[in-house]
């Protein structure tokens, strides 16, 4: 046993330098050439990854934020850092951008890729020369507000300043966007192989096509590039995939895929000193070859760990058989001692077995008598619990005869209370009955505006109809505007079509020429006498646009609710400040609310005197 311990401890010692693997921790790209030169390159990966889809100006692109999404996943599985910008304004992109110069560009050794999946544009400049641009989803467009793009866009001169302020080695830019321009030299020269100069600095741009061509949603340049960064794209074989391989490769692709419908660009920036190098994509390879050791080296850890488990099992297995040897040696002694001692006593246990029976005898005797008394006792508690439920019984009876009584006395009095005189009896009623107010619901006059939204009038009504509800003296019984909801079970008679006959045109006038409009107090009461309406409701609204990009808007509203029976009204006038988007009239409508709501419990009082 102990030999084989020997060779299982053996094999522990030598299992780590055996079979276990060394691995590098370094993130950085070192790539050894044909010629066996070892070239580092970078340090690490950065990427950012631009899609824009919700355009406030310009067509729409649904899938331009789904492209980009891809797109940064592939590059996280290549082990680039990436910064995901989706729907970005002019500030946003600006942003982002100065991190791209003075951020992660402050790097020397580093590769940095910049992707934009969105519009682009082209301006023919005074010397007939074409300037490209990319478009943020604030940017307006070119030919409808050239000031507006101007402040907005990103031209090519923009981003080729940003190339210049970038320290870091090698940098590329790849836009799914068509537009023209002169930013880089056109290339198409056979890519080399990796050499010493591959790790020279430079700035590479590719392009989803040139000017005048169209980029669809669905686009086939990023679908390209997915497949070029999977493999497709090295075209010299060598496991690797540089900028102009990548530019070569999609030109070609996009091409062929598009039925020449698009055709991509690719380059390098017009500079001696930054256009000799060329970027150089991590080995997907490489990266699925270290995952793979990496699992190995868990599993082979893992194996390991077991195995010294095992071992240390193995280890105390033999100590406790060490230990129950030598407990069996001493128990055997313990038997023999126990064996004399046994027949040491055997000797003298006649008189001692006489003494032990007599000393049972005597506790058996006082354990019965102890047993009899306890028996005793119990049937006693016994007898002294039944005595006690019957006494609760008997209160319980008690309680249930008093309650009998007093529910007689009960009906004897109500049988016998003094009659309420038939006149006393009529004068209540006469003071319970309150005169309800038959109220009809008028068109309303609402100043236009270019903000104002189509579901403004519905609200108010809906806002209406909510309030009077509070209101028992108050029912609506005629509405210009239908209301969907439910209003004390009654049925509203919609006057639309008997307004718009009699009284659309002479609703509202003025006094004078140039006095504010008011309501034509004679016009409206005329038609509510022949409705049966006593009291009529409507509101003039004045919305004035705002005055800069603050949207704020003055808002003017007056309420008038007419007394049809004496021709008089009640005003109600408010003028506030608020903020109204161009979809909601939320905090419009909660100052309407409390408008009315203090509106009508003060005109209620003025109607009832």
């Amino acid at each position: 046993m102990k030999k084989i311990l020997y060779i299982f401890a053996l094999f522990l010692t030598t299992v780590p330098f055996t079979i276990l693997p060394t691995f590098a921790s370094n993130r950085g790209m070192e790539f050894v050439t044909k010629n066996g030169q070892s070239l580092y390159l970078y340090k690490d990966y950065k990427a950012i990854v631009i899609g824009v889809s919700d355009y406030h100006y310009w067509p729409k692109l649904p899938n331009a934020v789904k492209d980009a999404k891809e797109v940064a996943a592939k590059l996280k599985e290549l082990e680039f850092d990436v910064i995901l910008l989706l729907d970005p304004s002019y500030k946003d992109m600006k942003k982002v951008f100065n991190e791209l110069t003075y951020g992660m560009g402050k790097e020397e050794n580093r590769a940095i890729l910049l992707y934009f999946a969105g519009h682009g544009e082209t301006e023919v400049l005074a010397d007939k020369s074409n300037m490209g641009y990319i478009i943020p989803r604030d940017c307006p467009i070119l030919k409808e507000d050239p000031m507006g793009f101007s402040d907005h866009a990103f031209s090519m001169m923009d981003i080729e300043s940003y190339s210049y302020r970038i320290k870091s080695k090698h940098v590329l830019m790849l836009f799914d966007s068509c537009f023209s321009g002169s930013l880089f030299n056109l290339a198409r020269a056979m890519p080399s192989d990796i050499s010493e100069k591959s790790a020279m600095p430079v700035r590479q741009y590719i392009t989803a096509g040139s000017e005048d061509e169209q980029v669809p949603d669905k686009s086939m340049f990023k679908r390209c590039f997915l497949k070029g960064l999977d493999g497709d794209g090295d075209l010299t074989k060598d496991g690797y995939i540089t900028g102009t391989e990548m530019g070569m490769y999609l030109s070609d692709s996009v091409i062929n895929y598009t039925k020449s419908a698009q055709h991509p660009q690719y380059g390098k920036i017009r500079n001696p000193d930054l256009d000799r190098g060329d970027f150089i994509f991590p080995s997907l390879d490489e990266i699925r070859c270290m995952e793979k050791l990496e699992k190995e080296r868990i599993k082979t850890a893992k194996l390991l760990n077991e195995t010294r488990k095992l071992h240390k099992s193995l280890l105390n297995e033999q100590e406790k058989k060490e230990e129950i040897l030598k407990e069996k040696s001493q128990l055997e002694k313990r038997i023999e001692s126990l064996t004399a001692r046994y027949q040491e006593l055997e000797e003298n246990t006649d008189l001692e077995s006489i003494e032990i029976l007599a000393n049972l005898g005597y506790a058996k005797d006082k354990f019965q008598k102890e047993a009899a008394k306890a028996n005793k006792l119990k049937k006693e508690v016994k007898n002294k619990k039944d005595k006690l439920k019957e006494e609760i019984a008997e209160k319980n009876e008690l309680k249930r005869e008093i309650e009998i009584l007093q529910d007689k006395i009960k009906t004897f009095q109500a049988n016998n209370k003094p009659e309420i005189h038939e006149e006393e009896s009529k004068t209540s009623k006469d003071t319970d009955k309150k005169k309800k107010y038959n109220m009809a619901i008028f068109p309303f006059e609402i100043g236009h505006s270019q903000y104002l939204s189509a579901g403004l009038k519905e609200k108010l009504v809906d806002t209406i109809f909510q309030l009077t509800n509070q209101y028992k003296d108050i029912l609506i019984t005629h509405s210009y505007y239908k209301y969907d909801g439910i209003y004390q079970e009654q049925h509203i008679e919609y006057i639309n079509d008997t307004i718009n006959k009699k009284l659309k045109n002479d609703l509202w006038h003025r006094v004078k020429v140039f006095s504010p409009k008011t309501p034509n107090i004679k016009a409206i009461k005329r038609l509510a006498e022949t409705i049966g309406a006593d009291l009529v409701l409507t509101y003039l609204i004045k919305i004035e646009d705002p005055g800069g990009d603050n949207m704020l808007f003055d808002v003017d509203v007056n309420t008038y609710l007419i007394d049809v029976g004496n021709s008089s009204f009640c005003k109600e006038n408010k003028v506030c400040t608020t903020k109204v988007n161009l979809d909601s009239f939320a905090c419009f409508e909660s100052m309407t609310n409390k408008l009315f709501a203090s509106y009508l419990d003060k005109n209620l009082r003025t109607v009832d005197k």
